[in-house]
């Protein structure tokens, strides 16, 4: 006799709380879990202003944890975690019944697409891919040889070069948005990395700064690494793959077991630079937004 499984989706108020009920189920691909972890993470340590109203969905399967997704902000998507297609589609169609809404979708590709096939039957959302991107992992770094400079902190005197290189990241991976809203984006990123301390530059002798790189978020045993950017008129140099893996290195050296680091699929300079490094790409991550 085979017994129907049970699903119901849970609302947590409180992102302690949350993670407390699914951190087991997202360490188990930690780094393919990265988005939900971090910024869980954060909000429960109170440590990102930009996560307001935010939302904490647990999907159970026979009372047990099966996948989980988070809104962070009224402006902000849908992030999901990994979860089987399955499970996906009942996620989705519980989200209907809530009548909870969002602008866009991040997550593992398989579970985005399961969860938009049922969107656009159920509700008749339309959906369009904003992204393609890699999920990649590395528990061990290679060093490039030959790159003149060396890592060191944003200072707080620095705002003005940490907004110049944030704004042109978001310009270049997200050439569509509108670049009132990038400004304003990269204004408030630039404030939060120089004051966290989370933000990098690469250096040459002169203290001339020349490419740029982040830890975006933390789990439990990794990194998240972002931002990458070298100004146009220094690529070519190394710069890029030298502040990628030096931030790496500082993270592991801290005492994290791995880093991790989403690229744009389309971008294969970027995908071949993180690889020479010790990135490996262990999956595959879908941005998708609502269409206009």
């Amino acid at each position: 006799m085979t017994i129907e499984a049970q699903y119901q989706l849970v609302k947590h108020e409180d992102p302690s709380n949350f993670l407390s009920q699914v951190s087991s189920l997202l360490l188990k691909n930690e780094s393919r879990n990265n988005l939900v972890l971090g910024l869980a993470g954060a909000a429960a340590r109170n440590s990102d202003p930009r996560i307001t109203e935010a939302h904490f969905w647990e999907l159970t399967k026979n009372e047990m944890p099966e996948g989980c997704g988070i809104k962070t902000s009224p402006d902000r998507g849908l992030l999901v975690s990994v979860m089987p297609e399955e499970s996906a589609r009942e996620f989705a169609k519980r989200l209907v019944d809530a009548d909870f809404r969002f602008p866009e979708m991040v997550g593992p590709r398989d579970v985005v697409e399961a969860m938009v096939e049922e969107f656009e039957k159920l509700r008749g959302d339309r959906f369009r891919v904003a992204m393609e991107q890699g999920i990649y992992e590395a528990k061990h770094i290679i060093a490039p040889s030959g790159v003149e400079g060396a890592l060191s902190s944003c200072h707080h005197d620095e705002f003005a070069t940490a907004y110049e290189f944030i704004l042109g990241f978001l310009r270049d991976c997200f050439p569509g948005e509108a670049k009132s809203k990038q400004s304003e984006e990269a204004k408030k990123l630039a404030e939060l990395r120089v004051e966290n301390k989370s933000l990098y530059f690469w250096r040459l002798a002169n203290g001339k700064a020349v490419a740029m790189g982040a830890e975006a978020r933390e789990s439990p045993h990794g990194s998240t690494i972002s931002y990458i950017y070298t100004p146009s008129s220094e690529r070519g140099k190394g710069y890029g793959a030298a502040v990628t893996a030096a931030i790496s290195q500082l993270m592991l050296d801290r005492g994290k077991s791995l880093c991790n680091l989403f690229t744009n699929l389309a971008n294969p300079t970027s995908n071949s630079i993180y690889q020479k490094v010790g990135y490996r790409r262990i999956g595959d991550s879908l941005h998708v937004k609502l269409r206009g």
